[in-house]
């Protein structure tokens, strides 16, 4: 089955950590096949293939209840990220094989792409060699650094420049870096479950979840189709602002162009105050306009500084101001400062993550900030570029909420992940206890020698303990805690 650009559905609507708006101004969305305001509805494909063609959001669920989608496979005609892979390396000039879905633009010596509504010359560029992607710069990057392109027959191109380090049979994977569309949406949805779901190539974000309440993926393959070596333009699974369970298992992640899994709410910047009203900020580019207060609502105040919570207060009301700002009226604004961060503690989801098998990922396997309980069990981790998992919270940078205060990291396996493996970095900038009780016990570490195992800093209440080495190791402990409150230390 073949769905065509031409029959998506273009609708403005703002998505979690995807464009900004100098990036995308229109903020235009084309979703394909599109469900809104359902209830108690699945949808079985019974082994349905569909072929999308254009960049479009595939798929979109908007306020709907109970919903199952089941046994579909999807994928592109001509995928965002083009690739090509070395065949001969000259002195002078490296020889590469176009991948047979990609069409490139050669012009004056340079080198561009395009597809069905889509162009670009200059990006981001990833290599896949053997059982590794990495990000890549300097000489290796070819889209950015002056080499002269020419053809040599149809399909096969010739840069001319000594590229070091490059070998036959690494594949380039290159793209913009405009995330002007996901692959799956998932937004103000409760009870929502995606079962043998196959995705062989996703635009933007793979999987995006937004202010919704209970997600379930289960026996989700994300895995690059048609000889390719990209399955996802970005992360595959997004979850943003949501509540209830969030639960991902039995799945299998691999080709991604960031993180494989990123569970996180967002701090809004405190703006003004009068009385009780609160003027509020989203301060990301590629982060706003996707709500997330409503009434009812648990909110607390942030220190930026030390990123520890204070004055927890219920929301009276909610106002819209523009795309960018929110008013909130509160019961009690004592303890609120200009300049503080807020958080909706009310949307800090419990995590499931369990027995699913993570590659080709070129940054981290998961990144977690929930004040939910979660759980990251049976999994395996496959030669991560960067961390396996790493817990942050940040109220400067991204925006990232929020402090977790029940982890449970055990039986996972980590087979040569980047370091440090596990690393548990709040971007505060004054000593204090953000984390609390994580737990990282009995699990299996295959690493390079005197590989850096666990980096944790801020925690209070964190276990490091029963877990197997093939290989010396070490820890880097900044200001954290036993259970029992006593002072931990590194083996640096």
């Amino acid at each position: 089955m073949c769905f065509p650009y031409t029959d998506a559905t273009p609708m403005y609507y703002h998505i979690s950590n995807t464009t900004t708006v100098e990036e995308n101004p229109d903020c235009i969305k084309h979703f394909g096949i599109l469900l809104q305001e359902k209830k108690d509805v699945v949808l079985d494909y019974k082994g349905e293939h569909i072929v999308f063609e254009g960049n479009i959001t595939p798929f979109a669920l908007m306020n709907c209840e109970n919903v199952t989608i089941r046994n579909v496979s999807f994928t592109f005609a001509h995928p965002t990220v083009t690739e090509m892979t070395v065949i001969a390396v000259g002195e002078d000039h490296v020889d590469f094989r176009v991948h047979p879905q990609c069409e490139y633009v050669l012009k004056d010596g340079n080198l561009g792409w395009k597809g069905e509504n889509f162009a670009f010359s200059e990006g981001i560029a990833q290599i896949c060699y053997r059982d590794k992607t990495w990000r890549v710069g300097s000489d290796l990057c070819p889209l950015c650094y002056g080499a002269v392109w020419s053809e040599v027959q149809p399909g096969i191109l010739r840069a001319a420049k000594a590229l070091t380090g490059v070998e036959v049979g690494m594949t380039f994977q290159m793209r913009d870096s405009y995330r002007t569309e996901v692959g799956v949406l998932i937004a103000n949805c409760k009870n929502i479950t995606l079962e043998n779901v196959r995705i062989g190539y996703a635009h933007g974000l793979c999987i995006v979840a937004q202010n919704s309440d209970t997600l379930t993926l289960d026996n989700v393959v994300c895995r690059p189709d048609n000889g390719r070596t990209t399955s996802a333009f970005a992360d595959f699974v997004q979850v943003s602002g949501c509540k209830g369970l969030v639960t991902i298992q039995n799945s299998f992640f691999s080709g991604a162009h960031d993180d494989a899994i990123n569970v996180h709410g967002t701090h809004l910047l405190i703006t003004d105050k009068q009385d009780n009203d609160l003027t509020l900020r989203f301060m990301h580019g590629q982060t706003f306009g996707i709500g997330g207060f409503e009434v009812g609502e648990t909110v607390c105040a942030i220190n930026r500084e030390t990123l520890l919570r204070s004055a927890h207060t219920t929301i009276t009301a909610v106002e819209t101001l523009s795309e960018y700002e929110l008013k909130v009226t509160v019961e009690n604004a004592e303890g609120y400062a200009v300049g503080d961060a807020i958080e909706n503690f009310s949307r800090n989801p419990d995590v499931v993550i369990r027995g699913n098998w993570f590659e080709h990922i070129p940054t981290r396997g998961i990144l977690l900030t929930t004040n939910g309980k979660a759980v990251i069990e049976e999994n395996m981790f496959y030669k991560t570029n960067s961390q396996a998992i790493e817990i942050s919270d940040d109220a400067n940078g991204w925006w990232e909420s929020s402090a977790v205060s029940d982890v449970m990291i055990t039986h996972n396996t980590f087979l040569e992940c980047g370091e440090p493996i596990i690393r548990i970095l709040p971007q505060n900038k004054a000593d204090a206890y953000v984390h609390r009780n994580v737990r990282i016990v009995d699990n299996h570490f295959v690493c390079r020698p005197d590989a850096l195992a666990l980096w944790a800093k801020g925690t209070e209440g964190l276990t490091f303990a029963d877990n197997r080495f093939e290989n010396p190791y070490r820890t880097r402990i900044d200001y954290c805690t036993d259970e029992n409150g006593n002072a931990l230390k590194g083996t640096e």
